[in-house]
């Protein structure tokens, strides 16, 4: 069995540049969140591991958007995984204002209500900062951005399916209001009960964090499958 000291660590290793992979499923073993004075400024290995107390420790905030239509134990999971596991002082989840493109949305003041009873006491915020500007992606995460201390740092948390569209002209725009990803491999069905696991190039990860500024970590651990549609299809929905 793992000893504690293995998992009391929640800070990102300490790397050379910003574009960076972390392909470890907990805590890895730099102890110090890195003194960053704006957002995606460089440092050193060396120089992130040094204290200064006129640095400000800036807020890291994971945030997960989606539909929540509705919210499901595997959205709970993960929350509560990145938010015990992952350097981060906080994980905020961002329902769906307005879908551009699904049409079947409960009403979002349900599913902002089904957000907070399934995270109530769980230490994880739910934000109705989409209902405010109207619109996601990068309207909300500048809106959600200035909520938080000047330099805070945005992670994105989601699952691997960000890689079908985060070269896009929208994922282009929004890796810019980020900092870094917090990615879930997530199980893909295939058919019926069989599942996969959909291939994950990390040389090509590394080369896309590093050409975009961002920290990629990683989480390889399984969470169970589960997604809104088998929820709503259910026959005791």
């Amino acid at each position: 069995n793992p000893q504690p000291s293995q998992f009391a660590s929640k800070s990102f290793p300490a790397v050379a540049t910003t574009g960076w992979i972390s392909t470890q499923t907990l805590g890895p073993s730099c102890q110090q969140r890195l003194p960053i004075h704006s957002h995606r400024s460089e440092c050193s290995g060396e120089q992130a591991m040094q204290t200064d107390s006129s640095m400000q420790q800036v807020p890291v905030i994971g945030v997960m958007g989606g539909s929540f239509n509705p919210i499901h134990l595997g959205h709970v999971l993960l929350a509560v995984t990145v938010r015990e596991t992952k350097p981060v002082d906080e994980v905020v989840v961002v329902p769906v204002f307005k879908h551009p493109v699904k049409t079947d949305l409960l009403p979002f003041e349900d599913r902002l209500a089904m957000c907070e009873l399934a995270l109530r006491g769980k230490g994880i915020t739910v934000s109705a900062v989409e209902q405010e500007t109207g619109e996601s992606n990068v309207v909300m995460l500048q809106a959600l951005r200035q909520k938080y201390t000047a330099g805070c740092q945005l992670f994105w948390v989601c699952g691997d399916d960000v890689f079908e569209w985060i070269e896009s002209v929208k994922g282009q725009a929004m890796m810019k209001e980020l900092d870094g990803l917090i990615v879930q491999r997530r199980l893909h069905r295939v058919s019926g009960d069989n599942f996969h696991k959909s291939p994950l190039d990390t040389a090509w990860l590394a080369a896309f964090g590093e050409r975009n500024g961002l920290k990629i970590d990683v989480i390889f651990g399984e969470l169970p499958h589960f997604s809104s549609t088998l929820v709503r299809n259910s026959p005791t929905n």
